[in-house]
């Protein structure tokens, strides 16, 4: 008995042991707005804002920009929650461009450019759109409107929707766990997500990269250079499929569905890498959602004809006034559409 005892307080102890140096290596993350209290925190770290690997046009000579990186209770990069939410930003790092500033966001130039209140969160790993949605739905008020962004290179890689789920708007929900059965049931779904290894782990793959660098302008880097991939017919087809039946999820739900497909780096500037034709994989999709009647935002013709910089120059993300674009469009559809 005094065996068992002792092994379940060893058991209390090291889950304590755990939340108390989370605590104190999340000191040195001070710089962002903490989240809600919980064993293992639900959020995304990022290195603050004096760390060599977050700066912006002036990355190539390693200055750093000043950044402010602010989220909200669940860790997704918002100043405030919305109780009347007008567009949900739903998708990968293009929701939460990190190497901008808080303002240069597009969900937060939304906020800024219109009278409509915009969040955003970044999908979670993995996880199909269903549960992407569900995610949502217990955290966040009903959007009218569900933007879906996704990068062109991530689009071969969009997971499984089950169409028949019904979600219930309710922010308290959430909350019904005990917070620490809640931690531990997201260390068993998700891992560990300590700052301080996601740091750690950061700048050990920043050590081994090295990003393909323009043939033609020098201070122009890539993500995947000539090696960009160029998709099949069948993968436009099967890309299509998903996102229909995420139009159709969207829509079970009352909630109107809109796609955001964001170019490559490669595809804008084709002609620096150099390829010897741009890329048409975004072309190809546009021509079988339209027959689909799948609603989508096309940003290509914008960011192709801008006389400014449309992306950073040392990363594969838009830069401020990319973003600016991508929000100007977003508005445009949602005043088309309601």
């Amino acid at each position: 008995m005094k065996k068992f005892v002792k092994n379940i307080f060893l058991f209390f102890l090291l889950i304590l042991a755990f939340f108390v140096f989370e605590n104190v290596m999340s000191g040195f993350y001070s710089d962002f707005k903490r989240p809600g209290s919980n064993l293992f925190y639900d959020t995304f770290y990022y290195p603050n804002e004096n760390d060599a690997s977050y700066v912006v046009e002036e990355e190539l000579s390693r200055v750093p920009r000043e950044t402010n990186l602010v989220t909200d209770d669940y860790g997704n990069r918002n100043n405030k929650i919305y109780e009347d939410l007008d567009i949900m930003l739903c998708g990968d790092s293009f929701s939460s461009l990190v190497m901008l500033r808080q303002d240069e966001t597009i969900h937060q130039q939304i906020n800024d450019l219109s009278n409509l209140r915009a969040n955003s969160i970044r999908v979670k790993g993995v996880f199909g759109f269903d549960n992407n949605l569900n995610y949502i739905s217990s955290r966040y008020a009903k959007p009218k409107l569900l933007v879906y962004e996704i990068v062109e290179r991530n689009l071969p890689v969009i997971f499984g929707v089950d169409t028949s789920k019904t979600f219930h708007f309710n922010r308290e929900k959430e909350f019904s766990d005990w917070k620490a059965v809640s931690g531990i049931k997201k260390f068993i779904n998700e891992g560990l997500d300590l700052p301080t290894l996601r740091y750690f782990q950061y700048e050990l793959l920043a050590e081994a990269q090295s990003y393909p660098r323009s043939k033609i302008d020098k201070d122009l880097y890539f993500l995947e250079g000539e090696s960009a991939e160029v998709f099949s017919d069948g993968q436009i087809s099967r890309i299509a499929d998903q996102l229909q039946k995420m139009q159709k999820l969207t829509e079970n739900n009352r909630i109107h569905f809109v796609f955001l497909p964001i170019p490559n780096k490669e595809t804008i500037y084709y002609s620096k890498v150099p390829l010897p034709k741009r890329p048409d994989n975004l072309d190809r999709l546009y021509v079988e959602m339209d027959k689909r009647g799948i609603p989508y935002i096309n940003v290509l013709g914008k960011l192709l004809d801008s006389d400014q910089q449309t992306y950073l120059r040392g990363d594969s993300h838009v830069n401020p006034h990319g973003s600016f674009l991508i929000a100007s469009q977003v508005i445009d559809y949602y005043n088309s559409a309601f």
